[in-house]
């Protein structure tokens, strides 16, 4: 409020997660999906985590909040750094699938079954 004349400021927020969210609800084909997390720790104090993903052209921005009773958290993830984390993630899934393949062959091996594709016609 202006203490001159009482009216409420118009100024818009100019914090970077309210100016892309504003640019993200102007752009008609951006898709958008949320979902909301509600963990409570230990002591049970609950944390609520919004997670808000907007994808335009091909590429995805994620806009993180952590809603808590001691300290909010409102951060903006550019397409390059959620390019990394699925980067990351599925490189983690090639080795996890690459140890579990390995574990299987030698139990296999083990046991005395041959691979398949090292059989004989009959």
């Amino acid at each position: 409020m202006n203490k001159k004349d009482d009216t409420p400021e118009l100024a818009l927020p100019r914090d970077e997660f309210s100016e892309a969210v504003r640019r993200f609800m102007r752009n008609p084909g951006a898709v958008r999906r949320e979902s909301t997390i509600h963990l409570p720790d230990a002591y049970g104090n609950l944390a609520t985590w919004v997670l808000t993903t907007f994808r335009e052209d091909g590429r995805e921005t994620v806009l993180v909040q952590r809603l808590s009773n001691t300290d909010p958290v409102r951060i903006v993830l550019p397409p390059e750094v959620c390019a990394a984390l699925v980067r990351h993630r599925d490189s983690a899934t090639i080795v996890s699938r690459k140890r579990a393949a390995r574990t299987n062959a030698a139990k296999r091996k083990a046991a005395g079954i041959q691979p398949a594709f090292l059989k004989k016609a009959e």
